[in-house]
């Protein structure tokens, strides 16, 4: 299950929104931002892969032309 859903509201937060003590307000925005979160990480781990492979490739090409020196 996803568990109980806490978290600590700033009191400068609160007062931004007209000392409504609503939880939903609070608890519905920290879900949707960590689930944002996840997909921002999702898609920087597949282009740092990516990245790595296109290194790889690089390294693999500049060597095979005879050019070295480069850290793997």
């Amino acid at each position: 299950g996803k568990g109980l859903a806490a978290r600590f509201v700033p009191l400068p937060e609160i007062a931004e929104n007209g000392y409504d003590l609503h939880i939903g307000r609070y608890i519905k925005q920290a879900t949707a931002e960590q689930e944002e979160l996840d997909v921002l990480i999702d898609a920087y781990n597949l282009a740092r892969a990516d990245r790595q492979q296109a290194e790889a490739h690089m390294l693999q090409v500049l060597t095979a032309t005879g050019i070295e020196g480069f850290d793997d």
